[in-house]
């Protein structure tokens, strides 16, 4: 069971690939936003967090391989593994592009997914390119950071949600 409210949650189940039962659930409906969480972590890190982006968005959220609800196969645990999971989760779905917020080990999982599948991801955050002197090259990959908080209490943060969203907004 979940730990967020039913009403954002419209789908969630187990989906095979790469020799493994990947556990995911899908909140709310929009342009869709993977949320990968930190190692030892599960989509429960995501809270309330999750609830609020399903508000506006479609929230793809996954359990990695040995976290949550999806069990441990024999195979390395990495980036490159887990993102090549990620990539036949959003072809299962039918995800065509995506955005993606990574924590942790979900942002390096984020790092390889749009480098392996770049033609999954939309805005990562992270800058691709120089902007240029008058800004003509700017590309729409940016970080967004929030000032004072650490790697610990992010998730807990009132102001993620809103500059979350925010940065996705102005950038699509």
């Amino acid at each position: 069971m979940s730990a967020f409210p039913q009403s954002t949650k419209v789908d969630s189940g187990y989906v095979p690939v790469n020799g493994l039962q990947l556990y995911y659930e899908v909140h709310g409906t929009g342009n869709p936003l993977v949320l990968l969480h930190g190692g030892l972590g599960a989509i429960e890190v995501f809270g309330p967090a999750l609830t609020a982006l399903a508000e506006k968005r479609m929230v793809i959220a996954v359990d990695f391989q040995g976290h949550g609800r999806t069990t441990d196969i024999d195979r390395p645990l990495s980036y490159d593994a887990f993102a090549v999971d990620i990539a036949g989760l959003l072809r299962h779905l039918r995800i065509e592009k995506c955005d993606i917020i990574g924590y942790s080990l979900g942002a390096g999982t984020a790092l390889s997914v749009a480098s392996r599948h770049p033609e999954l991801v939309g805005l990562l955050g992270g800058g691709k390119k120089d902007g240029r002197w008058d800004g003509s090259g700017k590309s729409k990959s940016q970080l967004a950071i929030l000032p004072g908080r650490t790697h610990y209490d992010i998730f807990s943060a009132p102001e993620l949600v809103s500059t979350a969203l925010t940065f996705l907004d102005s950038t699509n």
